[in-house]
């Protein structure tokens, strides 16, 4: 691929940057010999005399920013170095001394109370990408948190360092926020091309498709390359298929935990929780307040982001592989409760002769989650784990005016009239509302509304609302594989 110098003196292959030079520097004669000689430009950009190495690091206005294989970072003129990355800000260790770099600080210890360690190290990965220190920490990352939490104003922050305010292109935003079609589609994958500036993929307010919320198997296989620098096949509009490296850093920032169907990604997974709303008040330094649009807008901030961005980086280079790969081991992820419930759910599953997700449609969350303590009281689970693995399985958890009353939280298929003849088959049949997990029945002195009635109307409903397969709702659980 043809890369030439932009404007900023930065080394890039996007095709517009490209004609633009060749037009500007070509007179007439050098165009059309240029256009009948394009067969052998592809000899020539392989020829080594031809060849220019690009420097691992950024390059601002007034500095090249490298790092050296030893840890070390190291300012520079701007002019002395080959460097394919820009950014809008300068590397000033003084900003420590700043009030915007406790402010980030104290934006970041929000963001993520429990794994702010975590979370820096994971910015801290933006300058070491290219590097074998991303295959061998062989991890993609989930910031899971409540609507509100902050995870798109980090993006933001990001984008302000990252970004060439001239091109419309984002260097950290994916450029399809449906994660599978980002992955897939060739056009896109082609858009994401580490040569065309991308240095992380950034999935803002998570998608994959408008039935559910699964990533695919073939994307899954997509991230296990990409973190681990295998290339992948994109194809421009007009252009013939060709190799794409996509960024190792891979960050999906949702609201609910995506349904992974491939176990080999769902082991590469990181997930880093934000469990609180960000207001005004969240922010602090020196004792005081500070509010979300002056945080976002201070330029300092971004100033003091990009120093603990390539402090981490720093440290992460320093570290040995042990210290490596305990810095994102899954104990000090948020999945770790899952995984921790994840055998005593399966069998939770398979006593009550639950055999699909159908069978949790149209259940109050909390009641489930009382009958589930009660027969598996050995297991000390939260109950923001147990909905976590609820969604995990492709269910929505939604308030429900249902039979003239209004409950918290039930279960739900993402069809709408899937989860509404559901319930009203429990209700008709067995007058089963959803408080009504288990329900004594004192006239005929047994239980109604069991755990395994549940399953009721499946034949049914399967024959009426099966029509998508995307829809996982009818997918028996396969108890098979467990030890």
């Amino acid at each position: 691929m043809l890369m030439v110098k932009d404007d900023k003196n930065i080394y890039t292959a996007k095709s517009s940057v490209v004609n633009h030079l060749l037009k500007e520097h070509f007179n007439r004669q050098q165009k059309q010999h240029f256009t009948s000689e394009k067969n052998n430009v592809l000899a020539l950009l392989e020829d080594k005399k031809y060849k220019d190495s690009l420097e691992q690091g950024f390059k601002s206005d007034y500095q090249s920013i490298l790092l050296d294989k030893n840890g070390n970072i190291k300012i520079d003129s701007p002019f002395k170095h080959k460097i394919s990355h820009h950014v809008n800000v300068n590397y000033n260790p003084s900003i420590v001394n700043d009030p915007a770099y406790e402010q980030l600080n104290s934006f970041l210890s929000h963001l993520a109370p429990n794994q702010t360690k975590q979370l820096k190290a994971m910015l801290g990965l933006i300058p070491l990408q290219g590097t074998d220190i991303m295959k061998e920490i062989r991890t993609f990352f989930i910031l899971k948190g409540v609507s509100g939490a902050g995870k798109s104003t980090l993006a933001q922050l990001l984008k302000g360092i990252f970004d060439d305010e001239t091109q419309s292109e984002s260097n950290i935003i994916s450029s399809a926020q449906n994660v599978n079609k980002a992955l897939l589609d060739e056009h896109y994958v082609d858009l994401n091309d580490t040569k065309k500036g991308k240095i992380m993929l950034w999935f803002d307010d998570f998608q994959s498709n408008s039935k559910t919320n699964i990533i695919t198997a073939n994307a899954g296989t997509v991230i296990n390359g990409a973190i681990t620098g295998v290339t992948q096949t994109g194809a421009a509009k007009y252009e013939k298929e060709h190799a794409v490296k996509l960024p190792s850093l891979i960050v999906i920032a949702t609201n609910s935990m995506p349904q992974i169907t491939q176990e080999g990604t769902a082991a590469r997974m990181f997930v880093i929780d934000s469990p609180s709303i960000l207001r005004d008040r969240s922010i602090k330094a020196k004792g005081k307040t500070i509010s979300i649009s002056d945080f976002v807008n201070n330029s300092k901030v971004k100033e003091a982001l990009f120093y603990l961005i390539m402090q981490e980086a720093s440290k992460i280079l320093k570290m040995n592989e042990k210290q490596r790969a305990n810095l994102f081991d899954r104990n000090h992820s948020a999945a770790t409760n899952l995984s921790r419930l994840s055998d005593s759910f399966l069998t939770f599953l398979e006593k009550n002769e639950i055999a699909a997700p159908y069978d949790f449609i149209g259940m109050q969350t909390i009641k489930l989650f009382e009958v589930y303590k009660q027969q598996c009281d050995s297991y000390n689970v939260s109950y923001r784990s147990f909905t976590n693995q609820l969604e995990m399985l492709g269910l929505h958890l939604k308030r429900k005016n249902f039979g003239g009353k209004t409950y918290q939280k039930v279960i739900c298929a993402n069809s709408t009239q899937l989860t509404s003849a559901k319930m009203k088959i429990m209700r008709d049949d067995f007058e089963v509302y959803p408080d009504c997990v288990e329900k004594w029945d004192s006239f005929k002195q047994e239980f109604i509304g069991r755990l395994k009635t549940w399953h009721h109307g499946f034949s049914e409903l399967k024959e009426k609302y099966d029509k998508n397969k995307d829809i996982s709702m009818f997918k028996s659980f396969d108890f098979s594989e467990r030890g």
